[in-house]
């Protein structure tokens, strides 16, 4: 896709989300100067541009690209050769053309809403807490953690939350950050406190002053001391005043590594729920309402054909239909089964180039903390032996390589341990959904 089609798109759902003022303002004259290695390069027009738009709308940004190019992107914003040889101009000049809006900035997507979210059996229970939490903010499922795979709906979820709450009470603060956003935040503050005194007290306010905060990817801040330290504080101020806290992660607050024990215990504290991958009724459901919405020329069955053969979770889907939509639109036909197994069966070849052993052990060791050594190694106890049996199941499932050779990479074991270990865990995922989950999450790392 051109550069200039695929910023295009993005400046139409940039649109549907910002003030027509801020958009004339800032985004109207951006450029996407490059792509490459998921990185896109966004040339904005002056310093006061770039600045409004990472401090607002660059997650959704971010958002946007990820849906269109179907992977995870970054984004990077640059000013223009031309505007780095005079100074940017003065906020009061700005303000002549940009009237002045008193809407606390929530970052929430308004394509995000129960509306369009397809309910199943794998997120029954999550959904009606979240409805739940719109009609009494604060005070039931509090705080509400939600967690699972990558690509399930999380942040759908959670933003449909925060846009029903705000659709019912125009005046609530709602924010969503991600982990990653609220780290960055707290670091800038630290850094620009020795040229603004009080740079940290404004950030601090920003937080513990909303109505709802919803954090998406907690389990970004574990490992981080200084940001565990603000959260925590954070957390109970608003706790404290019977505010709406929410959260996800890609495992339940337990399994995240490094995250502080008072930080667990306080996530627990409420609601946590998880969403698992979808079946095949909920995945035909879900491909169905999305041809629906982009009004695709795609008939029932290659629907059901698609349904049927990806089953990892729902971003995956959505792009599959998008892949073979964009082969029916090249040709100026719809597709048939035929071409559509065509479609996906590249895709599976491409995805599948990304496994090697060495990814898949270094994957595994980081999800369940512990050392790489381990693994391969001789040690018997529970917590390297599980991890380690799992690891023999994916790379006997993935890569194909002979039980032997196996075997040799697992530290000279007898195959007869590799077979055995992979029947377990085979069995194990018939009825374990904890098990399922980790296995999904350990795979979409891989990708």
């Amino acid at each position: 896709m051109p550069h200039s089609v695929l910023w295009g798109k993005v400046l139409e759902e940039v649109q549907k989300d910002v003030s027509a003022a801020f958009y004339k303002a800032f985004f109207a004259k951006t450029k996407l100067l490059d792509l490459r290695d998921n990185l896109l390069t966004i040339e904005c027009t002056s310093h006061q541009a770039k600045s409004q738009i990472e401090d607002k709308y660059l997650p959704l940004v971010k958002k946007i690209a990820d849906d269109l190019l179907q992977r995870d992107s970054q984004v990077m914003l640059v000013v223009s050769d031309k505007e780095k040889v005079r100074p940017a101009p003065l906020l009061e000049e700005i303000a002549k053309h940009v009237p002045v809006i008193n809407v606390f900035e929530s970052h929430l997507s308004s394509r995000y809403t129960f509306d369009n979210f397809v309910i199943g059996p794998n997120n029954r229970l999550a959904v009606a807490v979240a409805r739940a939490i719109t009609e009494n903010p604060g005070t039931v499922y509090n705080p509400f953690f939600l967690y699972s795979g990558v690509g399930l709906g999380k942040t759908h979820l959670i933003q449909a939350i925060g846009n029903e709450i705000i659709h019912k009470e125009k005046s609530a603060k709602v924010l969503y950050m991600t982990g990653e956003s609220f780290t960055n935040e707290l670091v800038e503050a630290i850094q620009n406190s020795k040229k603004q005194y009080n740079a940290v007290a404004k950030f601090r306010e920003k937080y513990r002053t909303v109505d709802v905060l919803i954090i998406d990817d907690i389990q970004f801040i574990a490992g981080r001391e200084t940001t565990q330290e603000e959260f925590f504080h954070t957390f109970n101020a608003l706790y404290l005043n019977r505010k709406q806290v929410i959260m996800t992660s890609d495992r339940p607050p337990k399994d995240i590594a490094k995250l502080e024990e008072r930080l667990s215990s306080r996530f627990l504290s409420g609601m946590t729920a998880d969403m698992q991958a979808p079946d095949l009724d909920m995945r035909n459901a879900i491909l169905r309402q999305k041809r629906d919405a982009l009004r695709l020329d795609i008939d029932n069955e290659v629907v059901d054909f698609i349904a049927e053969r990806v089953i990892s979770n729902v971003r995956e889907l959505e792009g599959a239909l998008l892949q073979v939509a964009a082969r029916g639109q090249a040709q100026g036909a719809a597709v048939t089964t035929g071409e559509a197994a065509q479609v996906l069966g590249q895709a599976a070849v491409e995805q599948r180039k990304n496994y090697s052993t060495q990814n898949i052990l270094k994957a595994v060791s980081t999800y369940y903390s512990i050392k790489l050594v381990d693994i391969k190694g001789p040690r018997r106890l529970k917590e390297v032996v599980w991890p380690r049996q799992i690891a023999m199941y994916l790379v006997r499932t993935l890569t194909g390589l002979p039980v032997i050779t196996i075997g040799d990479i697992f530290g000279g074991r007898d195959h007869s341990t590799v077979l055995h270990a992979t029947e377990k865990i085979a069995d194990e995922l018939k009825n374990n959904s904890k098990l399922n989950q980790d296995v999904i999450n350990i795979k979409q790392s891989l990708v």
